[in-house]
């Protein structure tokens, strides 16, 4: 009795995982760009308080507010960055480039990626 409650529950697990882990999400191979980090709370991005975009300096970015956006774009060149007020606290906007393109990365103050996506 036990083993068969153990082997349906082991089988709706497999249910809702199997297909999550052979979803493709597009390209792939050596020359895909591929973020390692999608919007986390695409209403956190898009909630400012004001649209006041103050820009600051790279060397200004907190350490854990880069850290956390180099890893979300990995090869990324940041060369800008802004705040800006939003109801879940400062956010900082990095923009550099990458294998030729434009890319963004919001990060909030606590190091949490919100965004990233290619500037067109």
């Amino acid at each position: 009795m036990r083993s068969s409650r153990w082997m349906m529950a082991l089988g709706a697990v497999a249910a809702v995982i199997v297909p999550f882990l052979l979803h493709d999400d597009g390209p792939s191979g050596p020359d895909a760009v591929t973020p390692a980090a999608a919007v986390v709370d695409d209403d956190v991005a898009d909630d400012d308080l004001d649209d006041d975009d103050t820009p600051i300096a790279l060397s200004a970015v907190p350490r854990h507010v880069m850290d956390a956006a180099l890893a979300a774009l990995p090869g990324v060149t940041f060369d800008a960055a802004e705040t800006e007020g939003s109801a879940s606290g400062t956010v900082y906007d990095l923009e550099g480039t990458l294998n030729g393109e434009r890319w963004e990365v919001e990060v909030l103050s606590d190091g949490t990626v919100i965004e990233v996506e290619r500037d067109d």
